[in-house]
């Protein structure tokens, strides 16, 4: 897993007394595999977590970043897949565009600043990067940030930052723990997607089927409602296979304002749903997809849910262009 919070989260746990360099994509020109923003974090041993190419840079990154280890200056690359003279043209690599790539030693200060991304991303809050394209310097402002925007450079005084927008990672809630959602949950998870999933029914949504959800609910009250709103839900699915059931939880996410929901099932039981519940479509407070998912041509779970997981995906990371600080 490639997000944030992820790389973080591995960073601080082995981080110890090693040198650390934060690799950052900068800027692009032309195609390429990552965008301005994306992340890598390098410690000494040459051991990295992330990636800033389709993995052909990332063996000349480490032996960069292990080289400023010893001058403790940051150091700026660039990667041309268009240049004869370019690693990325001698190996036949690259996505035919140029790469910046920014590497910046964590320092003291900095390990504060890490530690300050990840308290805001565990508090489910999220922020604002600054990074400072010719030092090690960096800041974090934190500050409610939901959907994922596109990274940019702003100059002040004549000197290069980079400013990317720290978001949360998405939030999906499940309503219906059948066989069905395991690999809904388990594809969520890979995405590093907080998973929450819920089914009133003793024999579903078992912990033991769904180790990996980081929340299992059995009851649709005000109690999930105040919970769903304080995590920050995003998305969700019903597919619970019960006609009751998905009408209880179609009526609760009405309380909700999301950017996905998906109903498992043809388009006559979203119609059957909205009959029964007494909700025009006109009065839909969140966009429903019945049936949830793409059409890829799938009939078993796995590709079901793989058809979900992308639509809902598409809704989640569709960045905002840059705007307002």
């Amino acid at each position: 897993m490639n997000n944030l919070s992820t790389l973080l989260n591995c960073w601080r746990i082995s981080n110890d007394s090693m040198n650390w360099v934060l690799g950052t994509v900068y800027k692009t020109e032309g195609s390429a595999y990552r965008k301005a923003g994306a992340h890598m974090l390098i410690n000494e041993s040459g051991k990295y977590y992330g990636l800033l190419s389709g993995g052909c840079l990332e063996s000349d990154i480490v032996l960069h970043a292990r080289k400023i280890m010893q001058t403790g200056e940051a150091k700026t690359l660039i990667y041309d897949s268009l240049d004869e003279d370019d690693i990325t043209y001698k190996n036949g690599l690259g996505c035919g565009g140029k790469i910046h790539v920014l590497l910046q030693n964590i320092t003291a200060p900095n390990t504060v600043i890490l530690e300050q991304i990840i308290s805001s991303l565990r508090r489910r809050v999220g922020g604002i990067l600054q990074q400072d394209i010719s030092s090690n310097f960096m800041s974090f402002e934190e500050r409610a940030m939901v959907k994922p925007r596109l990274s940019f450079i702003k100059t002040t005084n004549k000197q290069d930052y980079l400013i990317s927008f720290v978001s949360v990672d998405p939030h999906i809630l499940i309503f219906g723990g059948g066989v069905d959602a395991i690999p809904l949950v388990r594809y969520a998870k890979m995405l590093g997607w907080y998973v929450s999933l819920v089914d009133p029914r003793p024999a579903n949504g078992r912990l033991e089927r769904f180790p990996e959800a980081d929340f299992l609910g059995k009851k649709i009250d005000d109690n999930l409602l105040k919970y769903a709103v304080k995590s920050g839900v995003r998305g969700a699915v019903i597919m619970g296979h019960s006609i009751k059931l998905d009408c209880e939880s179609f009526i609760f996410l009405q309380k909700l304002s999301l950017e996905y929901v998906g109903l498992l099932g043809p388009k006559k039981r979203f119609q059957e749903i909205r009959r029964l519940t007494n909700i025009k479509k006109k009065d839909l407070k969140n966009p429903v997809f019945g049936p949830a998912g793409f059409d890829i041509g799938g009939s078993l779970p796995e590709s079901i849910a793989l058809s979900i997981i992308s639509q809902c995906h598409e809704k989640f990371y569709r960045p905002e262009r840059e705007g307002n600080m």
